[in-house]
């Protein structure tokens, strides 16, 4: 045996062994024996013994019969299988999260097993007070949905009031009527229809955010593509727009939703393009981290970096010119993609327009 390479790793065991001696969480490491070989600094401080002392030792030696048991049972899990161990005890009234891993040669063997534990009881409390705290949310936004609707009911009917007498005062004043009456009245159904628009708005808004209604799917978002510039056609050919798309991924989704979105997004730029200029509408992906991103941008009028958030609010209504929005398609979006687990966001685009990017969990 060449005596240097034996002190190469006797050197980079002793790096090894700071490295773990400065981690928060315990650290163990047992040979086939089931006999701790070393521990850190973590797990020796948090029992009050110098590391020392667990070497040559076995967990009938340090710890109760019923303890002892269970950890190695554990062990030898690991060192028959070969694989990882995770798992949680709450013996002694808090959690604590051990997980196991063979140590192998680098001929396969196994040679021992490495654990590592930390106490996650202050973490598993917050899970639960957030489980609560989003079911409550839940209930809360269950409610609001609910009260939406009748709301919207009881409304319709009375808009649907405000236009029938509306109706019948035109009628009951016939010719009799002045251009200042005819103005008020026209006012008064112009009203109602904005109304009934709003109250519909109002309703889809509050639909698109609930995620018990979605049906997840493997979806293509090539065919939810497809769905929308089918839907817009009329829309794409009037004006000229061309709108190319590179190949779309599959993706964990409501594919009916999925293409809602998309022609929210197409509409959009078609309808905010630069005066004297076809719109030209390009749709891509890829996978950043653990998510799949899709970019819809366009050579439109863009939006202003303040208005990056303002623009995905309810209501919040784009106006250029004698271009006009309702205020809810980009909101619907947001709900649609959150919902999903996902968000969207704007950026300019390298033509001056938008870029919007959708994000979805891979």
């Amino acid at each position: 045996m060449n005596p240097t390479c034996n002190s190469d790793h006797r050197v980079k065991d002793a790096v090894c062994w700071r490295l773990l001696d400065c981690l928060p969480q315990k650290v163990f490491l047992k040979g086939r024996d089931l006999r701790y070989l070393a521990v850190n600094k973590a797990l020796a401080e948090a029992y009050r013994l110098p590391p020392e002392a667990f070497v040559g030792k076995s967990d009938d030696d340090l710890w109760p019969g019923e303890k002892a048991d269970r950890y190695r049972e554990a062990d030898r899990k690991v060192l028959e299988t070969g694989e990882p161990l995770e798992e949680d005890d709450v013996s002694s009234g808090r959690t604590v999260r051990t997980y196991k891993v063979p140590v192998r040669a680098p001929n396969g063997k196994i040679l021992g097993v490495l654990g590592v534990f930390w106490d996650i009881s202050d973490l598993k409390k917050t899970e639960i007070r957030l489980h609560d705290s989003n079911a409550r949310l839940q209930g809360v936004n269950d409610e609001l949905t609910l009260v939406c609707h009748i709301m919207s009911h009881d409304f319709q009917a009375y808009i649907r009031q405000i236009s029938s007498f509306s109706d019948l005062l035109t009628d009951s004043l016939g010719d009799r009527m002045t251009e200042k009456q005819a103005k008020y009245i026209y006012r008064i159904k112009e009203a109602a229809s904005t109304l009934k628009d709003k109250l519909q708005t109002l309703l889809d808004y509050s639909r698109a955010g609930q995620r018990e209604r979605l049906k997840m799917s493997c979806a293509d978002s090539n065919r939810a593509l497809v769905g929308a510039m089918r839907a817009l056609q009329c829309q794409i050919d009037g004006a000229g727009a061309s709108i190319t798309v590179d190949c779309m991924p599959t993706v964990t989704a409501d594919e009916m939703k999925l293409t809602e979105v998309f022609q929210n997004l197409i509409s959009n730029a078609i309808k905010f393009r630069r005066p004297g200029s076809k719109p030209e509408i390009h749709v891509s992906s890829a996978k950043v981290g653990g998510s799949i991103e899709m970019y819809v941008e366009d050579n439109g009028i863009g939006v202003r970096p303040e208005d990056y958030d303002r623009i995905f609010q309810i209501f919040q209504v784009s106006a250029c010119g004698d271009i006009h929005g309702n205020g809810v398609g980009l909101s619907i979006c947001r709900r649609i993609l959150e919902a999903h687990g996902g968000g969207i966001r704007v950026e300019k685009s390298p033509s001056g327009g938008s870029r919007f990017i959708l994000s979805l969990p891979a």
